[in-house]
């Protein structure tokens, strides 16, 4: 699992994927495992991959 960063106006932000914790706060919403923010922060906003990407990540996994 790899993490990117990215500079904004708060500081360097750490891009990584949302992994549910499982536990949910007084208004019902999960939090991420990893950083304790919910799912629609920008933390969690990975950009888009390319096919070559998906194609080297399946045959990395052994999909293709």
């Amino acid at each position: 699992m790899t993490t990117r960063t990215r500079r904004s106006q708060s500081g360097t932000v750490r891009i990584h994927p949302y992994i549910p914790d499982g536990v949910t706060d007084q208004q019902g919403n999960d939090r991420c495992l990893q950083c304790r923010l919910p799912r629609n922060n920008r933390t969690h906003g990975l950009p888009e991959r390319t096919d070559d990407e998906k194609a080297a990540e399946a045959r990395r996994t052994g999909e293709k």
